[in-house]
């Protein structure tokens, strides 16, 4: 009995007009019989889980003038937990050791874009993003005794804008 998995996910997407709403959240433990990574055979405290979640709200809107506008704004997260019991010296006769693998992250963000067909052939855009990784955390431990092999926490962010150009040659090229 020490393998298994179970999975729950929840899904939903509503739309207005122009807008829509999306979220989505989901989760997976797997608990391992295998010995990844060297680990101890058929031990049930061998077991990852990952977990998922989104909220995405986006606008998308055509001109007349055959502008389009499409935005959209969001919030990310994964999490990521792993158990790995580990017995660094079998031969002699050693306790096993839990291994603690953990990864952490959220983020959030923006986009903006506008498109616009200019003289039959080309295809025009301009646009931004923003993304704030707000939590980007690591760490990998043995329980018992405590020892730290990675404690990282790196937030960052990412700012681009871009200009593109289609050029169309033909209507089928």
């Amino acid at each position: 009995n020490a393998d298994g998995d179970r999975v729950r996910q929840l899904f939903a997407n509503l739309s207005y007009k122009e807008f829509s709403l999306q979220a989505l959240y989901g989760t997976r433990e797997k608990q391992i019989p295998t010995a990844s990574f060297g680990t101890e055979f058929n031990d049930p405290r061998e077991r990852t889980t990952d977990s998922h979640g989104y909220l995405d709200l986006s606008y998308e809107h055509r001109f007349h003038n055959q502008l389009s506008l499409t935005s959209r704004v969001y919030l990310d997260s994964y999490i990521y937990q792993g158990d790995y019991p580990t017995n660094y010296y079998p031969d002699t006769g050693t306790q096993t050791t839990l291994n603690h693998d953990y990864s952490n992250g959220a983020w959030w963000g923006e986009e903006v874009k506008l498109s616009k067909t200019l003289f039959a052939h080309h295809q025009l855009t301009v646009g931004n993003e923003f993304r704030d990784n707000f939590r980007v955390k690591q760490s990998n431990y043995d329980i018992a005794p405590f020892v730290s092999y990675l404690e990282d926490n790196h937030p960052s962010t990412v700012w681009a804008f871009y200009l593109q150009d289609e050029y169309s040659i033909r209507p089928n090229v």
